[in-house]
């Protein structure tokens, strides 16, 4: 109505325990019942809270084999997701980072909703498709609100390193050496270079 009066009144509510609370706001004015009653409720809960083994989450996978000749070796490293806090931890998404290569990959690609108090674990691998060192990073995206990874609130990194080698050995000479005949309690050897 015109000529009416608005004012703001703020209320907090800090959690002390877990559990529903309510309460009552009373606000005293000159109208004729003199105040009014609002009825005030809040939750306390203990958000999801994310813990990751190892810690910090780095990946080093060392020397993978690569042989263009035969299938490449896979190499697996696991991370367990573990929630210590009190509520079901949401991975909402797991993705590479840009410029992480594909030769990186995980599983499983989703998780169901992890308890408190549970873990679960996530195997990285690697397979190489060339020789060279491969670095990136798994970006894992949660409903844990106090983690943050590139101002993103929920999301952590899962940085991961890796070399794909090609262990390719020569020996010269090829043919099957003949050491002849040799007397007991005496050597032979022949001249094999392995390159």
């Amino acid at each position: 109505k015109q000529g009416m009066q608005v004012y703001l009144a703020e209320n907090g509510f800090e959690a002390l325990d877990i559990g529903d609370e309510a309460g009552t706001m009373t606000i005293e004015h000159s109208g004729p019942d003199g105040q009014l009653e609002v009825s005030l409720s809040a939750s306390g809960f203990i958000p999801p809270l994310v813990e990751v083994e190892p810690a910090p989450p780095n990946l080093l996978f060392g020397n993978v084999q690569y042989d263009a000749s035969v299938p490449a070796q896979q190499a697996d490293l696991v991370v367990t997701i573990r929630n210590v806090g009190g509520e079901p931890l949401q991975i909402s998404e797991i993705r590479r980072d840009s410029g992480t290569s594909l030769e990186f990959t995980w599983n499983p690609a989703s998780f169901a909703p992890i308890p408190p108090g549970n873990e679960a674990p996530l195997t990285v691998s690697f397979t190489p498709s060339e020789t060279g060192q491969k670095i990136g990073a798994l970006l894992v995206s949660t409903n844990d609100p106090d983690i943050s990874y590139m101002g993103t609130t929920g999301q952590f990194a899962i940085g991961m390193q890796a070399r794909g080698v090609d262990p390719t050995l020569i020996v010269i000479p090829t043919a099957l050496q003949d050491f002849g005949n040799v007397d007991v309690g005496l050597d032979s050897s022949v001249a094999v270079t392995v390159a």
